[in-house]
C-alpha cells in the first residue's frame, strides 16, 4: 500500500499543539498494521515482510521471512505505547499480540526460551536462496541473544522465568564456552555477553547487541551480575575510544553503521539509567549531532533525531528533517547486516568484514515506517514535556 503523504519533520510545536502530529501518528500506525501478515504462507501470521540483498548483486532482492524486524516493531511499539492514546493504543496492542503468534516458529526446537533469526523447525538458512537454503542443518545459524532479547521483550514472562533465561545468557558469556577471537583483543578477558548461544559460532562482542541485551535486562528490572557489569565496562570503553564512529563496522559487525549504532546506544540510555554510561551523554550528543549534519540519508536522519531526543536534547534544537514522500521508500537504508565473516577469527574477520561477496543486507519497509512513527511520538512527548501540555 502506497500513501501519498509529504512528511516534514522538525515542524513547529504549534502544529503539534494543533493536533497535526497526532493525526500523522495515527496514519503511520494504521499503515504499519496494514503490512502485518494475516495468512500463513512464506511468512507467518503476525510477521512483517522483509527483504534480503546480496551486496554483490544489489539489483536482486529476495524475500526473507526472518523474525528480526517483526520483533523490533513489537518491542518498539511497547516502548512508545505510553505516548499513544485511545484507538491508537488499542491498535498498538493488537499489532504486538499478533506478532507474538509467530514467535514459536523461531523458538529453539527443544523448547528452550532462546530464539533464532530464521524459522527453526526445520532450521532454515537464507530462505528462498536456491543454493544456500539446501545447506545441512548443522550449518544453520545458532540461536542468538540479540533476537532472543528483542522477542522476549514482548512476552510478559514471570520473574522466575526471566531469571532462568538471563542465567542461560550469562552461561554463554565470553570466557565460558569460548574466548573472544573475532573482536578487539583488549576485550579478550572481559566476561561480557556474546552474541551467540552454543558453540557453532565464535564468541562475538557487538556494541549494538550489548545495548539490546542490557536494554532487556534493565526493562525487566533484573539484578546486574558480573556479566552485566563487564558488558557495561566494555560498552563504555567502546564509546570512550570513539569506536562507534571511528570503526563502526568492526565494533558492531551486525549493524555496521554509525547512525544505527548511535540509535542503539540512545535507546538504551533513553530507557535505563546506568551511571557509568549516563556520564557519556554529552559526548554522544555531540557525535550524534555531527553524524546528523553529515548524512543525506532520510532514514538515518530519522534515527539520529530520535537518538538526540532520547539523549535529552530539547526538541527545538533537533534540526528539521527534509521533506520526504512516502510514495517512495528509502531503498538505500540498511539497518542490519549479515556476513559469512562472522565465522572468521582475526585478522581474517576484519579483512573480509566488508567483502560484498559474503555480505547480506536486510531491510523492512514496515520497520522504516515504525522508525518514523517512533520519532514522531518521541518528539511529541518531548514537546509536551517542554511546554507542559
Amino acid at each position: 500500500m502506497k500513501i501519498g503523504w509529504l512528511i516534514i519533520l522538525g515542524i513547529s510545536s504549534s502544529l503539534a499543539r494543533a493536533g497535526g502530529d497526532s493525526v500523522f501518528i495515527s496514519r503511520l500506525l494504521r499503515d504499519i498494521a496494514s503490512r502485518q501478515v494475516v495468512q500463513d504462507g512464506f511468512y507467518y501470521v503476525g510477521t512483517f515482510p522483509g527483504t534480503r540483498i546480496h551486496a554483490s548483486r544489489p539489483q536482486k532482492v529476495s524475500e526473507d521471512n526472518n523474525i528480526f524486524f517483526s520483533g523490533l516493531i513489537a518491542m518498539g511499539l511497547r516502548n512508545i505505547r505510553g505516548g499513544l492514546a485511545g484507538a491508537d493504543r488499542d491498535l498498538c496492542d493488537s499489532i504486538t499480540a499478533r506478532a507474538r503468534r509467530a514467535y514459536p516458529y523461531y523458538q529453539n526446537r527443544k523448547g528452550r526460551m532462546t530464539f533464532n533469526f530464521w524459522p527453526t523447525n526445520p532450521p532454515v538458512l537464507f530462505p528462498g536462496d536456491p543454493v544456500l537454503v539446501h545447506l545441512k542443518h548443522s550449518h544453520a545459524l545458532p540461536d542468538d541473544l540479540d533476537d532472543s532479547s528483542i522477542l522476549l521483550d514482548n512476552m510478559d514472562l514471570p520473574d522466575s522465568t526471566l531469571r532462568r533465561i538471563k542465567a542461560l545468557m550469562e552461561a554463554h558469556a565470553n570466557g565460558l564456552t569460548g574466548t573472544l577471537h573475532t573482536g578487539y583483543s583488549r576485550y579478550k578477558r572481559a566476561p561480557a555477553y556474546s552474541t551467540w548461544y552454543g558453540k557453532r559460532m565464535p564468541i562475538d562482542m557487538d556494541c549494538s547487541v550489548l545495548c539490546n541485551i542490557l536494554y532487556w535486562v534493565c526493562r525487566n528490572r533484573l539484578p546486574f551480575s558480573r556479566v552485566d557489569s563487564a558488558s557495561i565496562v566494555v560498552l563504555k570503553d567502546m564509546i570512550v575510544r570513539e569506536l562507534p564512529w571511528r570503526d563502526p563496522a568492526f565494533v558492531s559487525p551486525h549493524y555496521s553503521r554509525t547512525p544505527v549504532i548511535l540509535y542503539h546506544i540512545g535507546r538504551l540510555l533513553g530507557s535505563c539509567s546506568i551511571a557509568a554510561l549516563d556520564s557519556l551523554k554529552p559526548l554522544l550528543l555531540s557525535e550524534t549531532r555531527a553524524a546528523l549534519a553529515h548524512t543525506d540519508s532520510y532514514m538515518d536522519q530519522v534515527l539520529l533525531s530520535s537518538t538526540l531526543l532520547r539523549l535529552g536534547a530539547p526538541p527545538a534544537s533537533v534540526p528539521a528533517i527534509v521533506i520526504h514522500s512516502m510514495d517512495e521508500d528509502d531503498a538505500s537504508f540498511v539497518f542490519f547486516i549479515a556476513s559469512f565473516s562472522d565465522y572468521f577469527r582475526n585478522p581474517f574477520r576484519r579483512i573480509f568484514l566488508q567483502n560484498r561477496f559474503i555480505r547480506y543486507e536486510f531491510r523492512s519497509v514496515a520497520y522504516n515506517r515504525f522508525l518514523l512513527l517512533e520519532y514522531m511520538v518521541l518528539r511529541q512527548q518531548a514537546i509536551s514535556a517542554t511546554t507542559g501540555n
